[in-house]
């Protein structure tokens, strides 16, 4: 039975680790630039906070979830692509 790289599991857990560390930057990026925009992060469940306030902080937080989502999707997409070329070599069976 032929082994399977010993660089594919370091990979995926890189890729995790990536994804990771680009979510919290992004959304700590996010707040931050909200605090600066418009004070303190609205509360959702206060019934004081204007709606429009807190639809807008949905809609700014939802969209920077979906830009890391894009980016690190293609990011594993261009990894699956340099793997799946350099993964061709024949695999000959050992005895």
């Amino acid at each position: 039975m032929a082994k399977k790289s010993q660089r594919k599991y370091p990979r995926t857990v890189g890729q995790m680790v990536a994804g990771i560390a680009l979510s919290v930057a992004l959304g700590t990026a996010i707040k931050a630039v909200w605090r600066k925009a418009v004070g303190d992060l609205p509360d959702s469940r206060d019934p004081d906070t204007p709606m429009r306030q807190v639809l807008g902080w949905a809609a700014v937080s939802g969209l920077g979830a979906a830009v890391t989502d894009i980016v690190i999707a293609r990011f594993q997409a261009r990894q699956a692509r340099a793997n799946a070329s350099s993964d061709l070599s024949p695999v000959v069976p050992t005895d």
